[in-house]
């Protein structure tokens, strides 16, 4: 199963433009995002400024959010699979544990901050 989140409208997610495949290969033809990911960054700076790790985490916050509204679970979350585009906001990638809300999930728990 190929399972791609997409939207226009979503600024927190890569946005994929399209995909084709050729008999050894499937392509993804995605956002250049040229940031890195947040581990590369980690990495780098050690360890974050309170106030970049609030930037950070609150983006992540709204990245989560904006899953939850589009009726998925990401179920990946981790540095890798964080990118920061060159405007230094980050984009949430790889969807592949990636799950929708079903009638066994109680989404009452993720609903009014409860």
């Amino acid at each position: 199963m190929f399972f791609v989140i997409n939207s226009d409208a979503n600024v927190n997610t890569a946005y994929i433009s399209s995909f084709f495949q050729d008999s050894a290969n499937l392509y993804i033809v995605m956002d250049y995002i040229p940031g890195g990911d947040m581990m590369g960054l980690l990495i780098k700076c050690g360890i974050f400024e309170e106030q970049l790790a609030q930037f950070y985490i609150a983006e992540l916050i709204l990245a989560i959010e904006s899953v939850h509204a589009m009726g998925f679970i990401h179920r990946d979350i981790k540095p890798d699979n964080i990118l920061i585009d060159k405007d230094g906001h980050i984009k949430l990638t790889d969807f592949g544990l990636c799950t929708g809300f079903r009638w066994t999930h109680n989404s009452k728990y993720y609903q009014n901050g409860k």
